[in-house]
């Protein structure tokens, strides 16, 4: 039985903004001072991330404290850099998916665009790895964390090449679920799984947890970011009404998976398992840039009337059970444990659900 409730977790959300915002605005005060024109290309992104809850660097600080680690404030700079390098992949993820119309204009534009982004990329990369240089790290700490970076990013790229080639038309290579899942969440879970099983790998070892304790920790985060990016293709439906930003995405951004030919798991059940009709509302959305409020309403009706949504949101559930699970079982009662299960439930309960629930 939880002790703490959301309202506790969203103070403990505040609060660990309230550290870590200021430390990544100074990250980047060399480079605005000495480079004003670099800087702007970063400004956008830095300003909009540093107002809002940032949920890397929560899970780096929990997972440091439920594995004993004091004083968190002692790494609050680590906890800047994990959302530093979620600015960093953000970035790349906007010509990947076509996020902010990078890929909208005449040539020219386009290629400026893509230009900046790039170069906004690789100047974050260069500050995180910085950071990571100049903290007051044991030498072999400093090590294993740089170590556990780059596979992590090795395997974020991986799964982001799985993803833009698992597409709409490959949908008739998939005679069952039991065909398609073994992809589908092999690539959701090192595009996403693996960069949140970084950021509670790092609180473990900073922690000075055992080995053991880091792999649980490792394993409970992946399964969250593993569900989290499931729960967030499928609330990739729910109406863009205005523009929100939750842990999952803005709404700005919604529709974009079936919009860039993404063969999720929700649209998968209702190409699978949809009537005619169905199938047509879902499809209509396939590179389309300006759909009316009737399209957009008949695909999100579409994924109610098929199943799809009851089909996807317990395996959703699932993968929370399955977190949840193992953090009871690795640690003892604690305010620091309540904190984690009330964060690992955003999974299956989120803004970007509960709109889309409206429409069943």
């Amino acid at each position: 039985m939880l002790v703490l409730n959301k309202d506790n977790y969203f103070e403990y959300v505040k609060e660990t903004g309230g550290v870590v915002s200021p430390i990544i605005l100074s990250c980047f005060q060399v480079l605005k001072d000495t480079d004003t024109k670099i800087y702007e290309l970063v400004e956008p992104l830095l300003l909009k991330r540093t107002k809002i809850a940032q949920l890397r660097p929560v899970i780096t600080r929990l997972s440091y404290e439920i594995c004993g680690g004091k004083d968190w404030r002692k790494i609050a700079n680590i906890c800047a850099i994990m959302e530093i390098h979620n600015m960093y992949l953000y970035f790349h993820n906007w010509i990947f998916d076509n996020k902010n119309s990078i890929w909208i204009g005449d040539l020219g534009n386009v290629r400026k665009k893509i230009s900046d982004v790039i170069i906004a990329a690789a100047i974050t990369r260069e500050i995180f790895s910085d950071i990571i240089d100049e903290s007051n790290i044991a030498p072999e700490k400093k090590l294993e964390i740089e170590k556990h970076f780059q596979k992590s990013i090795k395997e974020t790229y991986y799964g982001q090449f799985l993803d833009i080639n698992l597409t709409i038309d490959r949908f008739k290579e998939f005679k069952s679920e039991k065909d398609f899942l073994p992809s589908y969440e092999l690539k959701s879970k090192i595009q996403s799984g693996s960069f949140y099983s970084l950021s509670g790998r790092i609180g473990a070892i900073l922690a000075g947890a055992s080995k053991n304790k880091e792999d649980i920790i490792s394993e409970i985060c992946e399964l969250f970011g593993t569900g989290l990016h499931i729960s967030n293709d499928l609330g990739d439906f729910a109406p863009p009404l205005e523009r929100k930003i939750t842990f999952g995405k803005s709404y700005q951004d919604q529709l974009a998976d079936i919009r860039e030919n993404r063969l999720t798991l929700p649209v998968y059940y209702v190409l699978k398992y949809g009537n005619e009709q169905e199938k047509e509302n879902l499809l209509q959305l396939v590179g389309n840039y300006s759909p009316t409020k009737e399209q957009i309403d008949s695909a999100i009706k579409s994924i109610h009337s098929s199943g799809s949504y009851e089909y996807c949101h317990k395996y959703i559930r699932g993968y929370f059970n399955r977190a949840k699970k193992k953090l009871h079982e690795s640690f003892e009662i604690s305010k620091e444990r309540d904190l984690f299960a009330i964060m690992l439930s955003v999974i299956r309960t989120n803004k970007f659900l509960a709109e889309l629930r409206k429409y069943s």
